[in-house]
């Protein structure tokens, strides 16, 4: 019963790494990039509640935490990286082709989204830092990988309202995705501080940031749905943090 017990949270990090690689796999073979996004949401939830599972049943492990590790690279590195290269790659894609069957001079435009692969490398040299910092429940020492990997979701999600990427000059586009992705990484990689939002109770006192941004949250949902209020609360969570963090 107990090697049951103790292999609870290792299954749900399982899960984690699983709904990743299904993931990617939706996105590249069978080109549904907003359904991955939402099965993105499910490692998510698998990320959180194998933490949960292994401090409710006292069952931390340090083949837990590397397997932990692993699957967010895959979940929160690889995955966000196969969805911004899958964007960056089919933006306006009849005047691309265009431009290339006549031999325009931007050709070099179908390596841009290559840059797309300092993403996970990033969240590789993130979870790396995590492991053999002390760890603080209060804050992150940058920004945590599923919140970097969200902003890509998010980005994705919204795709076709944002005039940006329906733009007639291409450069843009791919200037301010790459941008995005670089921030992202710069950030993870930071010694910038973060707030976990974790509860340590359920007292106001000791969480009344934790409940501030819940209700934020909340209220961008009700009034914005899931989808578009999104980034928004990931930027109400980033500014929150650099202004109380400290």
């Amino acid at each position: 019963m107990k090697k049951i017990k103790n292999s609870i949270p290792n299954i749900l990090t399982a899960m984690n790494l699983f709904c990743g690689v299904i993931g990617i796999i939706v996105a590249l073979h069978f080109s549904m990039p907003k359904i991955a996004c939402y099965i993105m949401f499910a490692a998510a939830a698998f990320d959180l509640f194998d933490g949960l599972a292994a401090r409710l049943l006292n069952a931390q492990s340090k083949i837990g935490k590397e397997l932990d590790s692993l699957s967010d690279i895959v979940s929160f590195g690889v995955l966000p990286a196969v969805l911004m290269f899958h964007l960056m790659s089919t933006i306006d894609a009849t005047k691309m082709t265009s431009l290339l069957l006549f031999g325009g001079s931007d050709k070099y435009m179908l390596l841009l989204p290559l840059i797309s692969v300092i993403f996970p490398i990033a969240v590789a040299f993130r979870l790396a830092k995590y492991n053999i910092e002390e760890q603080n429940v209060s804050v992150f020492s940058g920004l945590s990988c599923p919140i970097a990997a969200f902003f890509v979701v998010a980005i994705m999600l919204n795709s076709h309202t944002m005039p940006i990427l329906q733009s007639i000059n291409l450069i843009w586009a791919f200037v301010i995705l790459g941008l995005i992705l670089i921030v992202l990484s710069l950030l993870m990689v930071s010694k910038i501080k973060f707030l976990t939002f974790k509860f340590t109770s359920f007292s106001f006192k000791n969480n009344y940031l934790t409940y501030i941004f819940l209700l934020i949250s909340l209220l961008l949902i009700i009034f914005l749905g899931l989808n578009n209020s999104l980034i928004w609360i990931l930027f109400v969570y980033i500014l929150i943090s650099i202004i109380f963090a400290k």
